[in-house]
């Protein structure tokens, strides 16, 4: 009360020293706000972790969650000098995996943080070079596995950089600023060309309490992100890093993490002082280097099937893909041309880059535009340009897409087999929908056509265009000439791809480089085709949750069938002409399709053949091969054609142990 604060107020100071309250001896006082003694009480003392243990659960948790790469496991020497590589980077097994989260449970928190010390082994690590700290480090010296020979005496690391086509990564996690960092400034220095490549060791410590100590981490970040650290190796082995800053006291070490990050080649740290944030900031880090889609990488996140390559003339059709995380993976099929043995872009430029194999960020490969039409650099982006920047508007008018799929009706242009909304025979069970968590028939429809339903590129507008194709992963795309001129041929190229779809894409043999959409242009989608088997399966391309394990489409090679009754190189439907495409479903089921496209603009099912048809057929990976041969007692047509293919691949092999096939053994 007032009055009862009045008189306290008025005896609360003395100046006489006899008065002085006397506490007892030093004591150490620890004061709780209210909403943290609710929480103690309400949830109790044994839901408490401390900062190691919450980074030791979820650092084992991701250990038995991510698939997909290698994974190694570096720390902090306990005697204030370096660090040491306490596990290899290796695939991970489950001996593997048990192995590293026992490591893990083993450690306990304490000593120095010396950032770079720890980063010039792991630049040793990746070099292949010398173990410096990992040979005094405590409690363990650096692992017998990380050199040379396996043995625990090598001199030197046995890197993990052993193949041009891989990327290389390090997650440095970190709870504060360095301390106790400055043996290594001299060694790091002294790396192969490190003043041109890494620059001065003049990052600041922000803390006063250690000025100067890691000083060359952002140099030795940029160092490691351009350099080729393994010159006897093909293409450039170079390290991007991510940098993580965990615990109450991190934010003041934000800016300087930023700054390692940043000449890392990931642009910026993460930062978090929850269990949450710590395992979202790691499961985002690694989601990025699974699927290969940060465009700050080094190696381009482009992933080129050297066998899915279709040449005309001086014409090169590339179908490009990289990896994600989901069901859809992000494929394209792009045109270049060859000129005097090398490849060149729209803008006539070499389109290679002779370090890396892959595309230059500066080259645009034909058809390459945006929405408005205007045209782009490409690039080594997979999903920028190419033939999935001139997919139709969605919608149902006379120019929109055309999509179809099989409801019984052979000719597939029929409205009965169109995938629109207005289709009724498109119902939700041929979809596979009426769940409570489905999406709705409309959306889901509308999201097939290209709709950006979901609003993919995040910028609030769901009523655009979603240019997107999926991968041609393992299927061959293939390109029938139907006419022009020898030295200016019409054709279309067909593109299956395991998000279901078989694609026919217009071409041109000599395309300008394109400035605006043309109807006559390149690149444009005539028509696609969803086998009805796949229908039920775009509403798991519209959640596109993560999965365990590759889910795939239409994965089996097209073959084509030309029949050119004169010669003349021109399908003619009056002199008899035909074009037939074959193809089966590869590892994404049991079947084979037939489609007649002689008439390119309304292609027509002639056949399909599952295990119904075919007992014992098995994955459909084996394409059809065309031959004339003379089938006694068969009704066969009159120039003797047939299709031969192998029975399949039969999934019991998957097992560990032997078995005997029970279908695919057959032709």
């Amino acid at each position: 009360s007032t009055a009862r604060w009045a008189r306290n107020a008025a005896a609360k100071w003395t100046t006489n020293p006899a008065q002085v309250i006397n506490w007892g001896g030093r004591q150490n006082l620890s004061l709780y706000d209210g909403n943290y003694a609710n929480w103690w009480y309400g949830t109790g003392p044994g839901t408490l972790s401390t900062r190691w243990e919450i980074v030791r659960d979820v650092a084992k948790a991701l250990i038995d969650e991510l698939d997909g790469v290698n994974l190694g496991l570096m720390r902090y020497s306990t005697n204030a000098a370096g660090g040491m590589v306490v596990h290899p980077v290796s695939a991970l097994t489950p001996a593997n995996r048990t192995t590293m989260k026992a490591l893990l449970d083993s450690y306990a928190p304490g000593g120095f943080t010396p950032l770079s010390e720890t980063y010039f082994e792991a630049t040793q690590y990746f070099r292949g070079a010398g173990v410096d700290y990992g040979n005094g480090s405590a409690p363990a010296l650096s692992a017998a596995g990380s050199r040379v020979g396996n043995i625990l005496t090598a001199a030197n690391y046995d890197s993990p950089a052993d193949f041009s086509c891989q990327n290389n990564f390090i997650v440095y996690l970190t709870d504060g600023l360095p301390t106790q960092d400055v043996g290594a400034d001299a060694k790091i220095q002294a790396l192969p060309n490190f003043a041109t490549q890494g620059g001065a060791c003049d990052a600041v410590n922000p803390d006063a309490s250690w000025p100067g100590h890691g000083a060359c981490m952002v140099s030795l970040a940029r160092y490691l992100h351009e350099t080729d650290l393994r010159t006897t190796v093909p293409s450039r082995q170079n390290v991007t890093t991510y940098m993580i800053g965990f615990g109450d006291d991190i934010a003041a070490a934000k800016t300087w993490l930023d700054a390692v990050a940043a000449a890392g080649g990931t642009n910026e740290s993460f930062t978090s002082n929850s269990v949450g944030g710590l395992a979202n900031a790691l499961s985002e880090i690694f989601a990025n280097i699974v699927e290969g889609r940060d465009v700050t990488f080094t190696s381009p996140t482009l992933s080129v099937n050297a066998f899915n390559r279709t040449r005309n003339l001086n014409d090169l059709y590339v179908s490009v893909f990289s990896p994600a995380r989901g069901l859809h993976w992000p494929g394209n099929l792009k045109k270049y041309q060859v000129t005097n043995g090398e490849i060149v872009d729209a803008n006539g430029e070499s389109a290679v880059d002779p370090d890396t194999g892959f595309f230059k960020d500066t080259a645009r490969s034909f058809w390459s535009v945006n929405q408005s039409g205007d045209a782009i650099t490409d690039g080594a982006e997979v999903t920028l340009g190419g033939a999935s920047s001139q997919l139709p508007d969605y919608g149902t008018g006379t120019d929109s897409r055309k999509l179809y799929t099989y409801l019984g009706n052979a000719s597939l242009a029929n409205a009965a087999n169109a995938v629109t909304v207005a289709n009724t025979g498109l119902t939700d069970t041929v979809l596979g929908i009426g769940g409570g968590d489905d999406p709705a028939r409309t959306d889901l429809i509308n999201f097939a056509r290209g709709q950006d339903v979901l609003d993919a590129d995040s910028d609030e507008d769901t009523a655009e265009r979603r240019m997107r194709m999926g991968d041609p992963m393992h299927a061959r795309p293939a390109l029938v000439i139907y006419g022009g001129t020898a030295t200016n041929p019409e054709g279309v190229v067909f593109v299956p791809t395991n998000d279901g779809y078989l694609h026919a894409i217009e071409s041109t043999a000599n395309d300008n480089p394109v400035t605006t959409v043309r109807e006559d242009s390149g690149g444009k989608e005539l028509w696609a085709f969803i086998p009805p088997e796949f229908l039920p399966r775009l509403k798991a391309l519209y959640a596109d949750e993560a999965t365990p394990t590759r889910q795939y489409g239409l994965d089996g090679d097209i073959t084509v069938f030309k029949y050119d009754v004169d010669g003349d190189g021109i399908v003619d439907v009056s002199d008899g002409d035909k074009v037939y495409l074959f193809f089966g479903f590869g590892r994404g089921g049991s079947t084979y399709y037939a489609l007649d496209v002689t008439d390119r603009d309304a292609p027509t099912l002639l056949w399909k053949r599952d295990a119904a048809q075919l007992p014992g057929l098995g994955k459909a990976w084996s394409p059809p091969t065309i031959a004339k041969v003379n089938i006694s007692g068969a009704t066969q047509n009159s120039e003797k054609f047939v299709l031969i293919f192998g029975g399949g691949y039969d999934e019991a092999q998957e097992n560990d142990v032997y078995t005997v096939d029970s279908q695919g053994n057959r032709i």
